[in-house]
């Protein structure tokens, strides 16, 4: 049995309201993961600052040998890359993890929207 003309339109108008609805969640939860990125980034950049100053304690003293100079060289240069290295890890893990839940809850909404066409379309016409 076909429906009326005014269930049909009242099964779009619902439709859209909760495609609406999820968009405006997405937008939400995109900001609050650049909310978490640059809470983040504020901590890290801390961090980073301190790290600096803790890798200069040790050039406040000239090296006793030229080895052992180089070798704090070599170890405070390796020791930065390290702490950069998982400074941006964390940056883009963050981003990865905020960015998965966003595309997670458009997707669930595109699928069930298609099966909400379906029976709006489908009741419309039978």
């Amino acid at each position: 049995m076909a429906t009326n003309g005014i269930d049909t339109m009242e099964s779009i108008v619902a439709i859209k309201q909760k495609d609406f609805a999820t968009l405006i969640d997405a937008q939400a939860g995109m900001i609050g993961g650049f909310v978490d990125m640059m809470a983040t980034c504020q901590k890290e950049m801390l961090q980073a600052a301190m790290d600096t100053a803790t890798a200069a304690l040790p050039w406040m003293t000239a090296p006793k040998t030229q080895s052992a100079g180089i070798a704090l060289f070599f170890d405070t240069v390796t020791q930065a890359a390290q702490n950069s290295t998982a400074r941006s890890n964390l940056l883009t893990q963050t981003m990865s993890l905020s960015s998965g839940q966003v595309s997670g809850a458009l997707s669930e909404r595109w699928y069930a929207a298609l099966d909400e066409w379906k029976a709006t379309l489908t009741a419309a016409v039978a």
